[in-house]
């Protein structure tokens, strides 16, 4: 028992270090997933208006076999 007591008496600091690093994994997780988002929705936008630029090119050009 007296062994585990200096463990006890270190265990908030401990805690203490754990909580920020919980919160900065937050924090990165938080924006990299900010910035994932990101670029998906770019990337939509930008697949949708090639898309339909394509399709807009492709309507007048008749199917040459």
């Amino acid at each position: 028992m007296r062994e585990l007591r200096p463990f006890s008496f270190s265990l908030p600091w401990y805690q203490a270090y754990n909580v920020d690093i919980i919160a900065a994994a937050v924090l990165a997780a938080l924006l990299l997933l900010g910035a994932c988002l990101a670029t998906c929705l770019g990337m939509r936008r930008c697949v949708r208006t090639t898309q339909r630029k394509c399709a807009r090119a492709a309507v007048p050009k008749p199917k040459e076999q």
